[in-house]
């Protein structure tokens, strides 16, 4: 068993606000109004487990991205994978391990109602949203598309017609960071309102690569990702409101999903690394005979292995690593939306929506050095010497275009009414 850990530097904040609304505090409970069953309801009113983060809870508890969420939801958990487009997100353990960049999820990801399918949305940070709704177990259709473990809801900001206002922060910290978040709401009318939002991120390698032969990199795991969003919102009547939404995610970047394994090395060659308490963890390597290739060439007699390996190797630090062949991390995704919503009377409202989503993703991560570990077989025809290096693989790569030049894979449409 192994766990891994994720770097976090430290950084410095600051906080710019430009408002010209005044902001009133009630000494009351704020109702909590949510839309996870396609209408506006109380939290306190709907049937189902869900949880709703407003804009405040996000900026008060810190919760910047999908590994943050997790230490607030109960039961939704946020792991990345070896492949990005199942998403990453588990409810109450529920989730969908399809290896593939392009499988949809086990917990589906839906922004402003609308599903998106495959994402990567869960890589980047949240902004400027309204709230966040976690619906946990099974999800219909509701939402244009059913989950077996649950759906998570984004609603962006719509803009705003009640006045001129924006905020912009930075993030400033160690190993080159700088954050920026920058959010304005422009009225154009007294029925239009534009509203923009923009998220940027750069940041240097945070782990060192102990490999200086051939192929090897400096450091990865750093950052260059942006992300804006464009909300022009119109009320042509007062009981009709219109939202063109565009956003963007643009991100080039030299990383792994993962580094740092404490491991204790299992002998038994049944599993890689033995489970033993955290203060017993050591820096090992996971047992190369502990997987089923390995173990079938020993059955059908290709292999005669004496079980021993030299891991002088292997990175004795959680910000090291010993590998070859820099890694890449390139996503372009792109999302528009119209949402028409109309108030019949009062107690029945129509909405109809429009979704396109193009996205493009390709994932290519770095593998085991030649001095990372040797595995010693018996001197044999298949192993001369009986030294065997273990860096025979290519790097693992995974990528796809989710649009084909129509775009017809990637719209969604509907029309749903509520009583």
């Amino acid at each position: 068993m192994s766990k891994q850990l994720s770097r976090i530097p430290l950084f410095l904040a600051g906080f710019v606000v430009f408002s010209g609304i005044a902001i009133s505090q009630d000494s009351g409970l704020e109702e909590v109004t949510v839309t996870a069953q396609r209408q506006e309801q109380s939290l306190q009113d709907v049937p189902l487990a869900v949880s709703a983060l407003s804009e405040d809870d996000l900026f008060e508890q810190q919760i910047e991205g999908p590994g943050d969420l997790q230490l607030t939801v109960p039961s939704l958990r946020f792991e990345t994978g070896n492949f990005s487009g199942g998403g990453g997100f588990e409810i109450r353990g529920v989730t969908n391990l399809a290896v593939s960049a392009t499988a949809d999820a086990g917990v589906a990801t839906h922004v402003n109602d609308l599903a998106v399918g495959a994402t990567t949305l869960q890589d980047g940070n949240f902004f400027d949203m309204q709230r966040i709704e976690v619906i946990r177990g099974p999800a219909g259709t509701l939402f244009g598309q059913n989950s077996v473990g649950g759906a998570l809801n984004f609603i962006t900001a719509k803009g705003d017609t009640s006045g001129f206002y924006g905020n912009v922060r930075a993030d400033v910290g160690d190993y080159g960071r700088l954050g920026t978040t920058a959010v304005f709401n422009v009225p154009l009318d007294d029925r239009v309102a534009l509203r923009i939002a923009t998220n940027t991120l750069v940041q240097d390698g945070l782990i060192e690569n102990t490999y200086k032969g051939s192929g090897g990199f400096q450091n990865t795991e750093n950052r260059n990702q942006s992300a804006y969003r464009a909300t022009l919102s119109f009320e042509p009547s007062d009981t009709t409101t219109i939202h063109l939404v565009h956003q963007g995610q643009i991100e080039d970047s030299n990383r792994n999903l993962f580094a740092g394994v404490w491991c204790d090395r299992d002998p038994s060659l049944v599993v890689g690394c033995t489970p033993v308490e955290v203060k017993d963890q050591k820096f090992e390597l996971t047992h190369p005979m502990g997987t089923f290739v390995e173990n079938l060439l020993v059955a059908m007699g290709v292999l005669d292995f004496t079980p021993v390996t030299d891991m002088s190797g292997a990175p004795q630090e959680f910000w090291k690593v010993n590998q070859r062949g820099a890694p890449l991390y390139q996503v372009d995704e792109y999302l528009t939306q119209l949402i028409i919503e109309h108030q019949i009377n009062d107690d029945l409202s129509l909405t109809a929506a429009a979704s396109r989503k193009d996205r493009k993703f390709l994932r290519q991560s770095s593998y085991a050095s030649p001095t990372l570990q040797t595995l010693r077989f018996k001197d044999t025809p298949a192993s001369p010497g009986g030294l065997v290096v273990m860096s025979g693989y290519s790097p693992g790569r995974d990528g796809g275009f989710a649009s084909n030049p129509a775009g017809c894979d990637n719209v969604t449409a509907g029309l749903y009414g509520a009583y």
